[in-house]
């Protein structure tokens, strides 16, 4: 049996995505999507950080990165699936780990703000549209990718 890990993160782009070509001239769209563990404190009674963020890391490949690139801006809403790497790194006397997700599936989600008549819910994450196949990526990361 081959094994296989996936993952799925939903969350918001750090920043808009960075459009590179590669040596050989491929485009590469990077992005990161951040995400802290939260836990409730019942002393101070707000939700308070658990652990230390993980930021994931992704790209989209081709055609499809160039034709994203406008719209992949900061603070957008994504679902992010793939196939997770833990990437350590090391600079100015700092070290920490990043997750790098490859052949990443990412999709665009939109919030949904529904209001009861006296009090407003929290928004819920529901697809836009179901373009998995346009967004799956035909790399992985590798020696020739320009991050």
């Amino acid at each position: 049996m081959r094994q296989t890990a996936l993952i799925e993160i939903t969350g918001y782009l750090a920043k808009d995505g960075e459009l590179r070509y590669t040596q050989s001239g491929q485009a590469v769209l990077g992005m990161s999507v951040p995400y802290t563990r939260r836990r409730f404190d019942k002393d101070r009674n707000e939700y308070v950080d658990a652990a230390p963020t993980l930021w994931a890391r992704f790209a989209l490949w081709g055609d499809v990165a160039e034709a994203y690139a406008q719209r992949m801006t900061k603070g957008m809403p994504v679902r992010v699936k793939g196939i997770p790497e833990l990437k350590l790194w090391e600079h100015e006397g700092r070290s920490g780990a990043n997750l790098e997700i490859t052949f990443a599936e990412v999709s665009i989600v939109a919030e949904v703000l529904r209001q009861s008549s006296s009090t407003a819910q929290q928004p819920q994450q529901q697809p836009v549209q179901s373009d998995a196949d346009a967004w799956a990526t035909p790399g992985a990361f590798g020696d020739d990718t320009p991050f």
